[in-house]
């Protein structure tokens, strides 16, 4: 995937990775992320949250990532709590 790889800030990291992913897909495609459908309808949380532990806690397979579409995007969350996000379609809609 030839995606953007996004890595927020430290000010901008939060110790959900659900908020994470939210804010970066936002980011990415220029919305606000209230704009956003609700994550919970694509991905468990519960899952989510228990595989990318917070910072400073230790995360089951850090070298492993989780894959699905979110937004009109394909997401990967790595590991190491990086976030790759490549848009499907173009700010009109058109399929990429």
């Amino acid at each position: 995937m030839s995606a953007t790889r996004a890595e927020l800030s430290p000010a901008d990291r939060t110790d959900s990775i659900l908020l994470d992913v939210i804010k970066t897909v936002a980011s990415v495609r220029n919305l606000d992320p209230l704009d956003l459908p609700p994550l919970t309808d694509t991905v468990n949380p519960d899952a989510l949250e228990s595989i990318f532990q917070p910072p400073g806690r230790e995360t089951p397979n850090p070298n492993g990532y989780v894959s699905f579409t979110y937004a009109e995007c394909a997401v990967v969350v790595y590991g190491d709590r990086s976030i790759a996000v490549e848009p499907l379609t173009d700010q009109q809609g058109n399929r990429r």
